[in-house]
């Protein structure tokens, strides 16, 4: 990947299968925007380490920020993100499994909290087993992948507060 543009311009990049637009201000910010992600203000030298973890504030991703991506202030999980990250990592997966998988995400099997993040962690790190139904009748059995482990970069990283 290239280094960061000169002070003044600015360059399109493909990052993760996303067009990004790269300004470079003359104080060295760098100006990421992309359709999918907010805009970025990183303070670095060089394109690759700016790009590693897209950030984006509480305030530019609340329900009635510059780019809402909660619905309540309290949600803990951007859903349109995980719902194409889920969708993007288990193409094959018929969506009607998928949505039954991040449903998983979303409710509280145990009053436990210890007991409820060991449970999270389980489907993050181990994948979730799903049943479905092909489309010649078969049931078949397979796995849904929350977080690709063998290509981090397929994943869609975002820093937020």
């Amino acid at each position: 990947m290239a280094d960061t543009p000169e002070p003044g311009s600015e360059m399109s990049v493909t990052v993760r299968g996303y067009e990004v637009i790269v300004r470079a201000a003359t104080d060295g910010t760098l100006h990421v925007t992309c359709p999918k992600l907010p805009q970025v203000n990183v303070r670095d030298q060089t394109l690759p380490s700016a790009l590693a973890h897209a950030y984006a504030s509480a305030n530019q991703i609340a329900p009635d920020g510059s780019a809402p991506e909660r619905v309540a202030y309290s949600d803990v999980i951007l859903t349109e993100r995980l719902t194409a990250a889920v969708e993007r990592l288990n193409p094959r997966i018929p969506a009607e499994a998928r949505s039954e998988v991040i449903k998983q995400l979303f409710i509280t099997e145990t009053p436990s909290l210890v007991e409820e993040n060991r449970r999270i962690h389980r489907l993050l790190t181990e994948g979730v087993d799903v049943e479905f139904v092909t489309a010649d009748g078969e049931i078949k059995g397979d796995k849904v992948w929350l977080i690709d482990f063998d290509q981090a970069d397929y994943n869609d990283w975002l820093v937020t507060n």
